[in-house]
């Protein structure tokens, strides 16, 4: 699937994308549960997808209305004293 809609990327982004395609993936498998898709639809549970980006130290959260990750955190933090 990702090479059908990135045919032309680097093998890095590449597999970038498989990973958090895997991540949506998952999301939309737990769907399929009906005790689970029941829970998320009376607002008892939710479901979330989170990459992290080892290699920039970044958190990245799948947004559903988006369909895609946005970060959630950063390198550039001021450490604590």
């Amino acid at each position: 699937m990702v090479e059908a809609f990135l045919p032309n990327a680097s093998h890095a982004t590449r597999c970038r994308a498989c990973e958090e395609m895997s991540l949506v993936l998952g999301l939309r498998n737990l769907l399929t549960f009906p005790w689970i898709k029941e829970a998320v639809d009376e607002r008892r549970l939710s479901l979330h997808a989170w990459y992290f980006y080892l290699k920039r130290g970044q958190l990245y959260c799948y947004n559903q209305e988006t369909q895609e990750f946005e970060g959630l955190t950063s390198c550039d933090l001021e450490p604590a004293d």
